[in-house]
């Protein structure tokens, strides 16, 4: 028999599991005379980088500057990352537009 213990959403750290002696039966009459127990160590997912830069990063009144997003989640143990959301505020004096992008993945140009 086995459990599938999948999507775990605790804290980092060492994770016992025990089934106490005497919890498995059947229906012969056997039973487990010793408890059986299992560790599960969870180790927290490195953390993800977040990077922003203005292109050009000078302009002149009234001129057009692309602002570039980069998310970085390609260290080892990194896990796939979902529904992610940003928000970002733009300086007062700034206005922005909506502008197609398309998401690339690490090491791949759009």
């Amino acid at each position: 028999m086995q459990r599938v213990a999948d999507g775990y959403r605790g804290r980092a750290g060492a994770y016992v599991n025990v089934i106490p002696a005497r919890e498995l039966t059947s229906l012969q009459g056997a039973t487990n005379g010793i408890p059986a127990l299992a560790t599960l160590i969870v180790t927290a997912a490195p953390p993800v980088t977040l990077a922003k830069a203005f292109a050009p990063s000078s302009v002149v009144v009234g001129g057009t500057s692309v602002l570039t997003l980069t998310i970085g989640n390609a260290a080892t143990g990194a896990v796939a990352l979902t529904n992610l959301a940003v928000s970002d505020a733009l300086p007062r004096a700034c206005r922005s537009r909506p502008r197609r992008t398309r998401p690339r993945r690490a090491g791949r140009e759009p």
